[in-house]
């Protein structure tokens, strides 16, 4: 479902439910940007809003599922999710099952955010330090910092308890002309977020990696070679050109293209493996496998074998 902005507020409200029924809430929050409603089917969880005299204003079904684990002996629990627009009359908000109130929260004032760069110009040889301002947090508030490099292009960097300062390392992220730093603020129940100036950072490029063969390799003679490998482009618009980029050379004869290939056989001796990606310039990484003899002769080298030869006549 496309992203839709609306006028009114939603409070998102996680959470799970313990065999006790004991309800702990998990990073509730609240936004403008509704992408998928929870699926309003009747489980009997519902998320109610409340005036100043326990009056109810709204109400909404919550979605209830079963909190799956592989441990064993681990307890039942469930996962909730539930969403409610606010109203300027809410005071309270309380999830409720049947006539059980499983948990309760006072409606705080509006949340207050900002966020600016301090120290020298962003380069990748030192972190960056975020000055965070944010209004009164209550129970479960938290910050989550979003680092972006483009259009559609982001990435997580943290979430984290309340602080004034933060330092992100950024040797390793993906640079662009506009890069800056978002930080989305919760008090608990409901959130603001900020962001920084923009700021240009030098590209990376590409990454590629060999997944196999393994470095130093040795094949038995007559043994195929399976190749695998991976690329990561981030700041290309749209990610890596993964089938069309990659190919797969082997003493510079081209054997496959794609993230995976393999060759059947190699003959005796050392040989160079090279993963090439070409989405405008050329980058390569390269590996090196050893063929050996083995101690007997493999298969499609022994003599032919005839069952009707001159011992039967």
């Amino acid at each position: 479902m496309a992203t839709k902005r609306g006028r009114t507020e939603v409070l998102a409200i996680r959470g799970r439910i313990d065999e006790a029924g004991r309800f702990t809430s998990w990073r509730c929050t609240s936004t403008f940007f509704v992408r998928q409603w929870p699926t309003r089917e009747a489980t009997g969880y519902v998320i109610e809003l409340l005036d100043v005299g326990d009056r109810l204003l709204h109400r909404e079904p919550a979605l209830v599922e079963l909190d799956q684990t592989c441990d064993p002996g681990e307890a039942r629990r469930l996962q909730v999710t539930a969403y409610i627009g606010l109203r300027d009359d809410a005071v309270a908000v309380h999830l409720r099952r049947d006539d059980l109130v499983l948990w309760r929260r006072e409606v705080p004032r509006p949340a207050r955010v900002s966020v600016r760069m301090v120290g020298p110009r962003v380069s990748r040889d030192a972190p960056v330090r975020l000055r965070v301002t944010y209004s009164e947090p209550g129970d479960g508030a938290f910050l989550k910092v979003i680092y972006k490099w483009g259009e559609r292009r982001f990435q997580v960097v943290d979430v984290v308890a309340p602080t004034e300062l933060l330092e992100i390392p950024m040797d390793s992220r993906p640079g662009g002309e506009a890069c800056r730093f978002v930080v989305i603020y919760s008090n608990g129940l409901r959130a603001a977020a900020a962001a920084t100036r923009p700021f240009p950072l030098g590209t990376l490029g590409p990454s590629l990696t060999i997944l196999q063969p393994k470095p130093r390799t040795v094949l038995l003679l007559g043994q195929p070679l399976s190749l695998e490998g991976q690329v990561v482009d981030p700041e290309r618009p749209g990610g890596a050109r993964v089938r069309e980029g990659l190919s797969w050379w082997v003493d510079g004869d081209l054997v496959g293209r794609g993230p995976i290939a393999g060759v059947e056989r190699l003959r005796e001796g050392r040989h160079s493996v090279a993963l090439r990606y070409e989405a405008g310039a050329r980058t390569e990484v390269s590996t090196q496998v050893t063929v050996r003899r083995g101690p007997v002769v493999p298969a499609d080298g022994w003599e032919p074998f005839d069952d009707w030869g001159s011992d039967h006549g």
